[in-house]
């Protein structure tokens, strides 16, 4: 048994020995104190990211530089050292936030003031301005499309992430346990992270949900987790599929836009429907901001809820009708059909789709 590695002791930075340190040296202090922090602690499947990029842009540029000298002057370089790379205008405004927010993090334990108040100017750091960023959404023929072509639990998976607007992570962990009053709601509890682990929380607070289903989402997904214990959309081991995986072997083969785009669409349809705007924060798991969406308990009202679902709709047809069929007790796929047999449908129904798309009549 190999013995285990020792881990590297922290330097914690504060103002007794700020003058003194280095940003590599506060970046590790302050990364070490958010992430076991009381409020608002940054989760641990937020850390890689954070980690990333303090290795590979910010501490090769700045590491080395004493507190007391890492200012608009000394961060300029970095900021154009990314634009050189060709990074997106968001992502550079991230990474310097980044640099903002540690050396904010050291305090005066007497104050409890920042010790370096340091007055940061988009201007003279050269920021690029944040603007026009890529919001793909499906369209319904789109979504209408995907369905004809997949089958099994890809198709259900984008028959749910359509109807519901779930992000990718809350709807990869499904179980059977959380399709709820005869499938007409599904309990949001848990989330896949980025990692593969099923973890017992959700993006926000708000994300802990119950979201509520058409009835002709329903008649497709009763069939589909009869007999299912655990997982909806498992592995053939048993486990999670990681969000990523999905992502790259399955929807980019059939569309770029991404899974976020299911969740743009419903949104999108809720407000053209005109949906009660406090429900429709409530299924889609955002936080209630005005006094009236926080005063608001209408979330309470199950048959309301319920009903609201039924009026509003999803805005595409599931085309779901033949994907069972049922025999006895059990549910069966209507049709068996070889993997070659179905690539060619897949492939007609494409070429039929974009013909369409080039006539202007989608």
């Amino acid at each position: 048994m190999a013995a285990p590695t020792k881990q590297k002791r922290v330097k914690m930075v504060d103002a007794s020995n700020a003058m003194t340190s280095t940003f590599r040296e506060a970046s590790e202090s302050w990364l070490t104190w958010a992430t076991t922090r009381t409020r608002r602690r940054i989760r641990e499947t937020s850390k890689p990211s954070i980690r990333s990029a303090l290795d590979k842009w910010i501490l090769p540029e700045i590491g080395d530089i004493l507190l007391p000298n890492v200012h608009n002057k000394s961060v300029k370089p970095l900021v154009q050292k990314m634009k050189d790379a060709g990074l997106a205008p968001k992502s550079i405004q991230t990474y310097t936030n980044l640099i903002k927010t540690v050396m904010a993090s050291i305090l005066d334990e007497e104050t409890g003031e920042p010790v370096f108040m340091r007055k940061w100017n988009a201007t003279v750091l050269d920021l690029p301005i944040v603007k026009d960023q890529k919001t793909p959404c499906f369209e319904a023929k789109e979504i209408e499309m995907l369905l004809t072509i997949t089958s099994g639990w890809e198709h259900m998976l984008y028959l749910v992430l359509a109807a519901t607007g779930l992000r990718i992570g809350e709807a990869l962990a499904l179980e059977a346990k959380h399709v709820i009053r005869g499938g007409r709601s599904l309990n949001i509890e848990q989330q896949v992270s980025r990692f593969g682990d099923v973890v017992p929380y959700t993006k926000t607070d708000a994300g802990k949900r119950e979201v509520d289903l058409h009835p002709d989402i329903t008649s497709q997904l009763v069939p589909f987790v009869q007999g299912k214990k655990g997982l909806l959309f498992p592995t053939r081991n048993g486990t999670p599929r990681l969000p990523g995986n999905v992502e790259k072997r399955t929807l980019a083969v059939h569309n770029k836009k991404g899974f976020h785009a299911f969740r743009r669409y419903r949104e999108s349809w809720l407000s053209e429907m005109s949906c009660n705007p406090d429900l429709r924060l409530f299924w889609l798991g955002h936080r209630p901001e005005t006094m009236s969406e926080i005063y608001s308990k209408i979330c309470r009202n199950v048959k309301a809820r319920l009903a609201e679902a039924e009026r509003v709709g999803v805005g595409f047809d599931p085309k779901t009708k033949g994907m069972f069929e049922k025999r006895g007790h059990k549910y069966y796929p209507t049709e068996t059909k070889t993997k070659a047999e179905l690539k060619r449908e897949r492939d007609a129904i494409i070429r039929a789709f974009n013909e369409r798309v080039q006539a202007g009549e989608i």
